[in-house]
């Protein structure tokens, strides 16, 4: 009798979860960005996993309450002679305490995960993250016809702008290390760099607060002109303006390239809210 009411409560919690799954599904969605189908729920390894869970947990919870009232004898029972130990209340207060103490971290943690999500989706990164579709191009084929699906692509009436990088804002960039011309040999700089087209700062509407965006008025930006932020100029060291200042980056640790200062734009970010 115990087993199959908890097998009952089991499988009544178990729907129960399922529903709450699904209707929760579409806020998790706009919260964390990620789509998560719903017919993965469906997969064969999944569904042995549900049914091993609801059976683990059924016979569990069934089986306790089983053996334990089974020791009892219903004479003793009837006739008041059942003698309730110390170590079980001590025992009985210690789990309630414990449950007590679970619901409330589980309170405040939900709070404060919903307060850091509101701060994440409010805060200005820098740039625009709305309203923005990123393709990846990893063949080489595609990357050659770059500019022939860059222009089918505009004229679509909705697409407002497009631009190539090696990675989004918040992909991973490149971590290398960086000379400035003028400073001393040693003095060295790792720095995160990535590889842009002349539409990548109009594309996430970054702010250019010195200099210029790279064009293709200038035959040299193609392979011989640095955008850098805020930060850099001030790791680096600059005092005065770094337009046109040359920065040297290494390629390996005997090359070298050089590229030349054409604008500061506004820093953003690409990493943790903690980093710089």
């Amino acid at each position: 009798q115990f087993l199959g009411e908890s097998m009952i409560l089991t499988f009544i919690s178990f729907i129960s979860a399922i529903v709450l799954v699904l209707i929760s599904m579409p806020f998790f969605r706009n919260i964390s960005g990620k789509d998560i189908l719903i017919n993965s729920m469906t997969n064969p390894t999944i569904l042995a996993g549900f049914v091993g869970l609801f059976l683990i947990i059924g016979l569990i919870g069934g089986s306790y309450p089983a053996f334990f009232l089974s020791a009892f004898r219903p004479v003793e029972v009837i006739q008041g002679k059942l003698k309730r130990g110390a170590k079980s209340s001590a025992l009985r207060i210690v789990l309630v305490s414990f449950q007590f103490a679970v619901s409330i971290i589980l309170i405040i943690g939900t709070f404060t995960v919903n307060t850091q999500l509101k701060f994440v989706r409010s805060k200005n990164l820098g740039y625009d993250k709305d309203h923005v579709i990123v393709m990846q191009m990893r063949s080489t084929e595609t990357q050659n016809k770059y500019e022939a699906i860059k222009e089918a692509i505009k004229r679509n009436p909705n697409v407002i702008n497009v631009s190539a990088s090696t990675t989004s804002p918040l992909g991973t960039s490149d971590f290398s290390v960086h000379h400035a011309v003028g400073k001393p040999e040693d003095e060295l700089n790792m720095l995160w760099a990535q590889m842009v087209d002349e539409n990548y700062i109009d594309t996430y509407k970054m702010e250019i607060v010195q200099g210029r965006n790279f064009s293709k008025d200038f035959t040299s930006d193609k392979n011989e002109a640095i955008i850098i932020n805020e930060a850099a100029v001030k790791k680096i060291g600059w005092q005065n303006d770094p337009i046109n200042k040359q920065l040297e980056r290494f390629t390996s640790p005997t090359t070298k390239q050089t590229y030349t200062v054409v604008g500061v734009v506004k820093d953003y970010h690409f990493q943790s809210l903690h980093q710089q």
